[in-house]
């Protein structure tokens, strides 16, 4: 999110907005916490300022900590749209041929890009019957 009058944008994150709004400004050698673990849960009762210590056990005690690089992937991951479920399903539907990606993607609530990925084995490829179908060269829609 951007705000400000002056000619140069500044990014802002709207945690950080709501606290500096009704808490006042972030003190020295703070961050805003999530306290339930969820980014996109901006309400001030799940907000507030604190050490980045106490962000760090936050993130341990709800499973969202990450060590290095590594990636959340699923259902786990605090921001996922989808569940996992939903995933084997979206997978599954567009496998029988019956339906497109950017008609799963309505009715999905979620963009045709992220069928695509799916479908595609680039976003979750643990599961993907379609990938597994290629390789056993059996053509779209008589596989399901």
């Amino acid at each position: 999110m951007c705000c400000g009058t002056t000619k140069r944008k500044k990014p802002r994150q709207v945690h950080r907005l709501v606290l500096e709004t009704y808490v006042g400004s972030c003190p020295e050698g703070m961050v805003c916490r999530h306290l339930n673990g969820d980014p996109a849960d901006n309400r001030l009762k799940n907000i507030c300022w604190g050490t980045p210590s106490e962000n760090v056990h936050d993130a341990i005690r709800h499973g969202t900590h990450r060590t290095g690089r590594e990636k959340i992937y699923g259902e786990i991951n605090p921001t996922s749209k989808l569940s996992n479920q939903q995933r084997r399903q979206i997978i599954y539907q567009y496998s029988t041929g019956l339906f497109s990606q950017g008609e799963l993607a309505k009715l999905y609530g979620v963009c045709q890009q992220t069928v695509g990925h799916l479908v595609n084995g680039k976003a979750w490829p643990f599961v993907n019957i379609v990938n597994t179908m290629k390789t056993l060269k059996i053509p779209r829609g008589q596989y399901a």
